[in-house]
């Protein structure tokens, strides 16, 4: 059995700009025992914090009140870090450099969390 608590230690990267979904996915994170880092509600805020990419994980809305999110998404590439992108979008709607990453559909829900936790074996 998993433990309720496999976020403990890890430090999550929350960016979505929408406040009470932000709340939410923080919970989410929080009930699983991780340590948000953020919620950041645009791409040049979390650019702008110096440690916001010293993270275990990231859960990246797309679309952030008229910017995408794909800057973050190209950073935490690039030093390795996981990320799930969240959203009402479809997979077909996203770039094609993006289709191969993990998506969620919002709002979150601690099994959807949970079972891509799994796929990711974090």
């Amino acid at each position: 059995m998993v433990s309720s608590r496999r976020l403990e230690g890890k430090r999550i990267l929350i960016v979505e700009d929408r406040y009470l979904l932000a709340c939410d996915i923080a919970r989410e994170v929080e009930a699983l025992g991780g340590e948000v880092v953020g919620p950041f509600r645009s791409a040049s805020q979390v650019l702008e914090k110096d440690n916001a990419f010293d993270v275990d994980l990231a859960l990246l809305d797309i679309h952030l009140e008229g910017e995408f999110v794909y800057p973050i998404a190209e950073k935490l590439m690039q030093i390795g870090a996981p990320f799930i992108f969240l959203s009402g979008y479809e997979l077909e709607e996203l770039p094609e450099v993006w289709r191969d990453r993990m998506i969620l559909a919002k709002p979150l829900t601690n099994r959807a969390l949970t079972e891509a936790l799994d796929r990711l074996d974090i």
